[in-house]
């Protein structure tokens, strides 16, 4: 891809499996196969056309750029929904240590395409985003929770919080993100399995007015609250 130098806003998406350097080759291989094979159906189950994204894959991730075709209200909703859904299906057979568990972080913001992908501060900042102390410690300190999603404050607020999505403002925790150059608020969500709460995939009830405490997150991977609560929370 050469660049032209032309700017424009493109949604961002990033995804990442949690543990992957711990595993063994055999579960590495399974890891990089199922990953694309869940993005993809998530995908095709929410009216995506993935094909038509720009993808950069490195074994244990994915960072893609979308076209403008693709709803932002869709990919943040539905696909999310169906991306836990298929994490759902794809671990209910398997053990504990052989889950696919996985960070999601989604930006819209500026972006230029460059010699090897894209340029510009969107592409930075979702990958800030994925990399955060907050979207770790929601996998990290919840077994149940195969999926766990972050949104940058503009996605967040034109979508969830102007209601255009089923997920609803108060399933979110407001986190302050500190890593590297980046400095800025985003929107924390994660999913637990079906068989723990719920059922993966489901719609909530109605939606509610936006609030939830505040946490700090730094680069050293601290998290302060005296309320913090990663998952989703039931009125």
């Amino acid at each position: 891809m050469s660049s032209n130098g032309a700017m424009r806003r493109q949604l961002c998406v990033a995804a990442d499996v949690r543990s992957y350097g711990r595993a063994n080759t055999q579960l590495q291989l399974s890891h990089q196969r199922f990953l694309l094979e869940v993005l993809d159906e998530a995908g095709r189950r929410a009216g995506l056309e993935r094909t038509r994204w720009w993808r950069s894959g490195s074994g244990d991730s994915e960072f893609a750029v979308l076209p403008d075709s693709e709803p932002e209200a869709v990919v943040v909703d539905r696909f999310v929904r169906e991306l836990g859904a298929g994490l759902d299906r794809h671990n209910g057979q398997r053990v504990e240590a052989a889950k696919l568990r996985l960070r999601v972080a989604i930006h819209f913001g500026p972006v230029v395409p460059a010699e090897n992908g894209y340029a510009g501060p969107a592409p930075v900042e979702v990958h800030r985003l994925l990399e955060s102390a907050a979207l770790k410690a929601a996998l990290e300190d919840n077994p149940g929770a195969d999926l766990a999603l972050v949104l940058s404050d503009v996605v967040y607020r034109d979508t969830v919080h102007e209601g255009h999505t089923t997920l609803r403002p108060d399933e979110f925790e407001s986190v302050a993100v500190e890593l590297k150059e980046f400095s800025g608020t985003a929107w924390l969500w994660s999913q637990v399995r079906s068989g723990q709460r719920g059922t993966a995939g489901a719609a909530p009830a109605a939606p509610s007015a936006p609030g939830g405490p505040h946490v700090s997150t730094t680069v050293n991977g601290s998290v302060s609250g005296s309320d913090l609560v990663f998952g989703i929370r039931n009125g």
